[in-house]
């Protein structure tokens, strides 16, 4: 008979949503029960959880954000070394339905994307491929002629003082030719994703969020 002492499994279970009547940041208890196939079974182990049953929302300020690295091509115009960064108020967001497979411990390579919506009658737009952040529109149609990826961006979350921060940073470009620089002051709107949660299941609120600055 193998012996499987110490050994770890990295094991997700799937979602249990918590009962309404429950108060939030209450303690319940719980007990676990392993049994093999033949029917021995563990001492009961218990332990407590805290309940959270509060949606996560975005701040009403700053919620959305860029950075410009500096250098050409300058500010208002997309460039490798350039971020930006989403908020949430909510320390628990889970990386793992932002990104499937991200723990967030360490930052991975994702691709954002410029979309030329359709000439000067459309605002561009801004995904970050293949996550659960939502969409942007950035405001204004003159950041691309069409559409120009940033490949090798890099992602990253950190928590402190109640908010969480996804912060990406772009990487090469595939469409630098199409990439335009835009002054003024337009109004960028993020849509989060009602398919980003926090830990405990709760789904992001989708209230839109603006920055009125020329985005990068």
């Amino acid at each position: 008979m193998p012996n499987n002492t110490g050994k770890t499994y990295a094991y997700r279970s799937a979602q249990l949503t918590t009962s309404a009547a429950l108060v939030d940041a209450s303690s319940v208890g719980y007990s676990v029960v392993s049994a093999d196939n033949a029917l021995n079974s563990s001492t009961p182990a218990g332990s407590t959880v805290t309940v959270d049953n509060v949606q996560p929302v975005t701040p009403s300020s700053g919620a959305i954000s860029t950075t410009n690295a500096g250098g050409a091509p300058g500010a208002g115009k997309a460039g490798t070394g350039d971020t930006i960064s989403f908020k949430f108020t909510e320390l628990n967001i889970d990386p793992f339905l932002l990104l499937a497979g991200w723990d967030g411990t360490a930052s991975t390579s994702v691709t954002v994307r410029l979309t030329n919506k359709g000439g000067a009658s459309q605002n561009d737009g801004l995904t970050v491929l293949g996550t659960n952040l939502g969409s942007v529109d950035m405001g204004d149609s003159g950041y691309v002629t069409a559409d120009a990826d940033f490949t090798t961006s890099s992602m990253t979350v950190s928590t402190a003082a109640g908010v969480a921060t996804v912060t990406i940073t772009l990487g090469t470009t595939t469409g630098s030719s199409s990439l335009g620089q835009v002054t003024g002051t337009p109004t960028a709107t993020w849509t989060p994703s009602s398919s980003a949660t926090d830990k405990a299941g709760n789904t992001v609120a989708t209230t839109s969020r603006t920055m009125s600055t020329p985005m990068f």
